[in-house]
């Protein structure tokens, strides 16, 4: 089950009827019955026709729409109505799509619908509902934030339980707005921090994983608004916690910044620390202090304090969100990087023990918990460098009463903060690394076996959609007619449809196109639903398109999940020839 948003137009002229005769319409004048069209491109050109004079991009967009209209609703989805009095209708599809050629112009394309509710206030939704109910489309699903379940359990009469991940740090966060007022009442002693998971940094920006476009705009917009994240939120995983401090702001009666003031804060020794140094307000100090001399160091070795990612200039929303941005120039040459942090392991503290401790107590603890080595720390809480089975037995041979710190050798490290290909030769060689943070505090622990199990999740989708591709190529060859090929490389590029002598030429985007046609459809003679087919190969474009973005952030366990679904089926279609 889906749920849909369907507007009443802009100054809701077909609410009335829409309510009082169970329907959902949606509107554009002059486009005549779409259920004449084969696909999204017979859509298109009807739409063309109408309205002669429009952009491709607003063509492109409203075309999206009523196809969503026509072909993706279904019955038994759930429609949402906004209407004029700031109200909510909800109900349920109870029909296909229709075409009403004696109607009003305008009021022609309609979906049945029984509605439930008609009167439901603002306060029935949560914020974040509220938000994706705000969208100035007329026809789009609400997908974000658990929306299909939360609203089912409105129209079932119940109230809005809310995201799942409720608890999760930052999730009040609605918008980019609210960060930044958080920022800044931190930074002026009337509020807490703001503190917030990198995904949900990403979501506040629409994206879900880091790729080179999505965090350029990130880091152009927090400093346009005069704002630092500490630590990056290109380091560590998707679950690292970050906070959002004011930066730009003029200085304060002591004539400081807030970096200034909460890095003064942390111990003198910062690199004696082993455990998190939170301030009064919740902020890691001694972390901010590392980050900070960090950025400065990089900024007087290149000419630029955004050293951490940068991608060619794109448009992008503001700051505050109110539009786009010019985008810097001193960070459009850099790149995304894959950061030994990024690897979950490298942000879980090992355990350790004090050089005080008793050799026996090592040896305990790392049969109990199967280590190979176990960090060792002075009186300070500095490393000092590890035990290891090999290094306890040559204690042992020199002599029986060997202690603890006869054991300790040194021990391999490298920051967080570097590249994970650089520390790839350390790791293989000492067979780990321990991980240190800005605040030069051990904050994980490398393995080969970590790293293995990291670039088997990157490769995996890769494969997974290659073998795709291959399965739907033989499988258009052998029951497709070269024309129908031809026909449908052409709505994109007539040279290359020419040229084309079987289906090596078509792109993975082009199959949902091709089988969305009645023709190719019936040639093609699969024993499967062609509506859920096709939505199928066009989740999988869309993850090959995503994957072709590098990101240091994993492919979804769903989408995984889905992908070896949809080849599992096409391993049978294919089985079938």
């Amino acid at each position: 089950m889906r749920v849909w948003v369907v507007r009443a137009g802009r100054r809701g002229e077909r609410e009335a009827e829409a309510l009082g005769q169970g329907l959902a319409i949606a509107g554009w004048q002059g486009v005549p019955d779409l259920s004449l069209c084969a696909g999204r491109g017979d859509v298109r050109r009807l739409v063309q026709r109408a309205y002669p004079d429009e952009n491709n991009y607003t063509l492109r967009n409203w075309s999206g729409q009523l196809f969503r209209f026509w072909h993706e609703i279904a019955a038994d989805d759930l429609m949402v109505l906004p209407r004029t009095n700031g109200q909510y209708a909800i109900g349920r599809v109870v029909g296909g799509y229709e075409y009403r050629p004696d109607a009003e112009d305008g009021m022609r394309h309609i979906r049945r619908v029984a509605w439930t509710t008609t009167d439901l206030s603002r306060d029935t939704f949560r914020p974040d509902l509220l938000q994706s109910l705000g969208s100035l489309l007329t026809v789009f699903e609400l997908r974000r934030f658990d929306a299909a379940r939360r609203i089912a359990e409105v129209w079932q009469g119940g109230s809005d339980p809310g995201r799942p991940d409720g608890d999760e740090p930052g999730a009040a966060f609605e918008g980019r707005r609210q960060l930044i007022d958080q920022a800044r009442a931190h930074e002026s002693g009337s509020g807490g921090p703001a503190k917030l998971t990198v995904r949900k940094l990403l979501e506040l920006w629409g994206a879900e994983r880091r790729s080179s476009t999505s965090v350029a705009s990130i880091r152009r917009d927090l400093e346009e608004a005069g704002l630092l994240c500490v630590p990056p939120f290109t380091e560590g995983t998707l679950d690292s916690v970050v906070t959002i401090l004011v930066a730009g702001a003029e200085p304060a009666e002591d004539g400081s910044s807030q970096i200034t003031r909460i890095a003064r804060s942390a111990p003198a020794h910062a690199d004696t620390l082993t455990e998190a140094s939170p301030g009064d307000d919740g902020v890691d100090s001694a972390e901010i202090s590392g980050v900070v001399q960090r950025v400065l160091r990089d900024s007087r070795s290149v000419g630029t304090g955004d050293m951490l990612v940068a991608a060619p200039s794109v448009e992008h929303e503001g700051a505050l969100g109110d539009g786009a941005n010019e985008s810097g120039a001193d960070d459009d040459f850099a790149s995304i990087a894959y950061l030994v942090g990024n690897l979950p392991s490298a942000r879980v503290r090992p355990e350790s023990v004090p050089v005080t401790a008793t050799l026996k107590s090592a040896v305990t603890i790392m049969m109990l918990k199967q280590f190979s080595q176990l960090p060792v720390l002075d009186d300070h809480g500095r490393l000092l460098g590890v035990v290891s089975w090999l290094s306890i037995g040559q204690a042992l041979l020199v002599g029986a009463d060997a202690r603890l710190a006869d054991a300790v050798a040194p021990a391999p490290e490298v920051a967080a903060s570097e590249h994970l290909l650089d520390c790839l030769p350390h790791i293989e060689k000492h067979g780990y690394v321990l991980v240190r943070d800005d605040a030069h505090r051990v904050c994980g622990i490398v393995t080969p076996s970590d790293v293995a199990v990291e670039f088997r999740s990157r490769v995996s989708p890769f494969v997974l959609i290659e073998e795709v591709e291959q399965r739907l190529r033989r499988i258009v060859d052998e029951r497709v007619p070269l024309d129908q090929i031809r026909a449908c490389i052409a709505e994109t590029n007539k040279k290359a449809a020419a040229k084309a002598e079987d289906a090596s030429t078509l792109t993975l985007g082009k199959y949902p196109y091709l089988f969305g046609g009645s023709e190719a459809w019936e040639a093609a003679g699969l024993p499967v639903d062609q509506h859920h087919f096709t939505q199928a190969l066009k989740r999988c474009a869309r993850l090959r398109n995503d994957l072709m973005h590098f990101s240091p952030d994993p492919v979804g366990e769903d989408d995984i999940a889905f992908l070896n679904g949809l080849l599992d089926l096409l391993r049978k279609l294919d089985g079938q020839l």
